[in-house]
């Protein structure tokens, strides 16, 4: 199979009984169109793969994958991991990078929800080949899993529709919301390498502190003045650093952490939206639903409504 024919594609969106599915369902791998339409910074990147998968038990065996790094993120259930002669045994919340040219096998026993990305060479991952293989707890793995889920909805909505017309203009109504969802997890994705960067550079040290302040303290009135008081450095000089460390503008980055933030705190049925607004420094519940909107797809309270529907789901299937 060509390594120049990637797709964005969900296997958990084919029956699940136990042995249904296995490693040979990469042969859905295509080109595809309407992906590359609504995913288009992801493939820009040089994404060969990308899903969310659910099984009752799984193993790859043993292969290498010759020019891909790979990314898995566990959301339920254990996983164990073998990259070359290290093995890492995942908890929700992990993730597992596996650089190329390693051998490589993912199996469970016991049932697991998880995600994986796969990318080809580019200028975005070199700089994890310094580090090798890893597994640590990932501070977004919930916003990640939401944010490749809505682009499965909306991939898997345009396919339903038969009518050509009716398909158009589907695409042309969800292709910016997607193309947002798809630079979103471009941008968590790249901090991946923004962490194994091992710099000298104060500056950058200071901007790297500074994101990981932003994520522990997502509430705080953090705007382009005092995140330039944080640095040192001019409201222009901390524009240019964001977004060539992490693709994103200072405020792109306040917003991802609130969200995260919110994603979390929604997950718990007992915290109320307005809280959940002022806990990620919203004073008004209106703005805050509108950002969430915004950028999920879908207002908090809607969200919290499928989250719980789902978690209800799973439960009645185990």
């Amino acid at each position: 199979m060509s390594e120049k024919r990637p797709i964005l594609h969900s296997l958990s969106r084919i029956a699940e009984r136990p042995n249904i599915l296995d490693w040979h369902t990469v042969q859905l791998m295509v080109d595809n169109p309407v992906c590359e339409q609504l995913a288009a910074p992801l493939f820009s990147a040089n994404l060969y793969s990308a899903a969310i998968t659910q099984r009752h038990h799984y193993d790859s065996d043993e292969y290498i994958a010759e020019h891909r790094y790979g990314f898995t993120i566990v959301l339920r259930g254990e996983m164990k991991i073998k990259i070359g002669d290290q093995e890492y045994l995942l908890s929700p919340g992990d993730i597992a990078f596996s650089p190329p040219g390693y051998n490589f096998r993912r199996w469970h026993e016991s049932p697991a929800w998880w995600v994986y990305f796969e990318f080809l060479e580019h200028k975005f991952w070199r700089d994890l080949k310094k580090i090798g293989p890893y597994c640590r707890q990932h501070e977004s793995p919930d916003l990640i899993f939401i944010l490749l889920q809505q682009l499965m909805d909306l991939r898997y909505g345009c396919d339903d529709i038969l009518d050509p017309a009716g398909k158009s203009a589907f695409l042309s109504a969800s292709t910016p919301r997607a193309l947002e969802y798809s630079r979103m997890l471009l941008n968590i994705l790249r901090q991946e390498s923004v962490m194994a960067r091992d710099s000298d550079d104060s500056q950058i040290g200071r901007l790297h502190a500074l994101v990981q302040q932003i994520r522990l303290s997502p509430h705080q009135d953090w705007n382009v003045d005092n995140m330039s008081q944080y640095l040192r450095t001019s409201v222009r000089t901390l524009r240019r650093l964001t977004t060539h460390e992490y693709n994103q503008s200072p405020l792109h980055l306040v917003i991802q952490a609130r969200l995260d933030e919110a994603v979390r705190w929604l997950r718990n049925p007992e915290n109320s939206v307005e809280a959940i607004a002022y806990h990620v420094g919203y004073e008004s519940v209106f703005s805050f639903s509108r950002l969430f909107s915004k950028y999920m797809g879908m207002a908090p309270g809607r969200y919290r409504k499928k989250l719980l529907a789902d978690r209800e789901n799973v439960l009645d299937e185990h």
